[in-house]
């Protein structure tokens, strides 16, 4: 299907320009940047069956892409597709599934963009600056806090999470997953039980969160809750909780390389998220302390497109007792976190800065991390 400019011209103003196909659709890059610039924050629908691709008209008009296309850009089609995969493909996925304990509950579904220029040359827009939803609109009942979106790694072939939001449209549970990137994507179902965390506060939490394949047990039956959260365990579960992309490149902190967080930390450092220290080490192993937590987590909210902004005098001065004893680095961010709902003082209203965290803590900020970008139900 060819999209011309009738048929989005009325819809641009309101925000969605949908277009219903039963096939790739095609549209002249020159007509989506012209549209972005009647209403920035439009984004146009792909319509096929039960799935849907929306995606901002502004990610159309990023300086690096278009520079891509070289000098014909302005004559360029772009070309959005959804398709189910193939059965080999689906059986690649479902064992991907299995691998991690894991049923899939859709078939798989490939997206694509690609610009093709008037001299044939195709260029993928498997990136983006901002989370795109993509929609499974659901025939059947689904547990939410044990069903989650799932993506398959290009490079590794793993199955990884994606945030993933349910909601009840006109009778059916429509699944919206985010992520900045392109792939196969599918739902999944989970359960996941770790007998360490019988009687323990954190337990529905955390198993939730397992079931929701966003974090790990350091065994099939254990989780550890109370073992203090390490920086690289940490930049691991913010990997896995936002869907970032793996990493692969050599540079690195000197004390990263070859270990199992490596590409984990490289992740969460290329979308500035952590960082490291002046001798170029990163310190892996190092107890993730909470003014730590709280500026990685602002970082992670601004990341997800929901920034928190604080004043520099009286939403600091009314957050915690003790927040003077923070670093002055951390203060804005322990009262962002705090205005956010993603971090708590103790019942003395004190945030215990230099305090260590634990597993089962960093589950919870990074549910709460999710809720505040509103990328999480159950």
């Amino acid at each position: 299907m060819v999209v011309t400019e009738p048929m989005g011209a009325e819809q641009v103003q309101t925000g969605r320009i949908r277009i219903p196909a039963d096939g790739p659709v095609q549209v002249s890059l020159a007509l989506l940047q012209k549209w972005a610039k009647q209403n920035p924050s439009a984004a146009i629908e792909m319509h096929v069956g039960n799935l849907s691709y929306s995606i901002p008209l502004n990610e159309f008009t990023t300086e690096e892409w278009v520079a891509r296309l070289g000098a014909d850009a302005d004559k360029a089609v772009i070309k959005i597709v959804i398709t189910e995969t193939n059965d080999e493909q689906a059986g690649k996925v479902k064992q991907g599934a299995a691998n991690i304990g894991a049923d899939l509950l859709v078939k798989p579904v490939a997206f694509e963009v690609q610009a093709i220029t008037p001299d044939g040359n195709a260029v993928l827009l498997s990136t983006f600056a901002r989370y795109v939803p993509r929609l499974f609109e659901l025939d059947f009942d689904i547990e939410p806090g044990q069903t989650t979106g799932v993506y398959m790694d290009d490079s590794t072939g793993e199955l990884l999470p994606v945030p993933t939001v349910f909601r009840i449209v006109n009778g059916k549970t429509v699944a919206k997953l985010y992520r900045k990137g392109n792939s196969l994507y599918a739902l999944a179902r989970a359960e996941k039980h770790f007998a360490d965390l019988d009687g323990h506060w954190g337990k529905s939490i955390v198993e939730t969160m397992a079931n929701k394949l966003l974090v790990q047990g350091t065994s099939e039956r254990s989780f550890e809750p109370d073992k203090p959260v390490t920086r690289a365990e940490f930049a691991a579960m913010l990997v896995r909780a936002l869907a970032l992309n793996h990493i692969s490149d050599d540079a690195s902190f000197t004390d990263v390389k070859g270990e199992w967080y490596g590409e984990d930390v490289r992740a969460a450092t290329h979308a500035g998220l952590v960082g490291g220290y002046p001798d170029g080490s990163f310190r892996p192993d190092a107890r993730m302390i909470r003014q730590e937590m709280a500026v990685t987590l602002r970082r992670a909210a601004r990341y997800a497109g929901k920034p928190i902004e604080i004043s520099d005098s009286s939403e600091k001065r009314t957050s915690f007792v003790d927040l003077g004893e923070a670093a002055d680095w951390a203060q804005a961010d322990i009262a962002a976190a705090a205005k956010a709902g993603m971090m708590e003082g103790d019942e003395r209203n004190a945030f215990r800065p230099e305090a260590q965290t634990t597993r089962a803590e960093a589950a919870a900020v990074l549910k709460r991390l999710l809720m505040h970008a509103d990328m999480y139900s159950e």
